[in-house]
């Protein structure tokens, strides 16, 4: 097994616990503030609404989404690097880059026992946005 991509129990709550943890590891790194930055040329980092759509909108049109055998996590390193994954890889990606913009975000799981997960982000009046990255 590729030491990027790590199995885990197949429990929601121990998954989206490990996918949090992931997120805010990576979210803190100096590449993934310094790509969110670059991702976000332009923009002010008040605009949390048009940042989380910028960052959302970078992660579905850079990385293709591939269905997986089992269930795997990939850190959000390693899903730059390959440049694939499934939708919790993407979501995981995409939480730490909005963590390095300071962009309030949650995972929205979807079915019992969760089947589906996308990302929501807080816009700068406190709405949240949902997006599907798997399209």
């Amino acid at each position: 097994m590729n030491p990027h991509t790590l199995k885990i129990p197949n429990t929601d709550h121990s998954k989206l616990s490990f996918m949090i943890r992931l997120a805010d590891e990576y979210g803190h790194h100096p590449y993934f503030r310094n790509l969110s930055a670059r991702i976000c040329e332009g923009m002010s980092g008040y605009q949390r609404g048009a940042v989380g759509a910028r960052i959302c909108g970078w992660v579905r049109d850079t990385i293709r989404y591939w269905r997986e055998a089992g269930e795997q996590i990939q850190t959000p390193l390693q899903t730059l690097r390959v440049r694939y994954g499934d939708c919790d890889d993407l979501v995981v990606l995409a939480a730490a880059l909005l963590t390095s913009a300071d962009v309030p975000w949650r995972f929205e799981t979807l079915g019992r026992p969760a089947r589906h997960i996308r990302i929501g982000f807080q816009d700068e009046k406190g709405g949240w946005e949902s997006v599907e990255l798997t399209v």
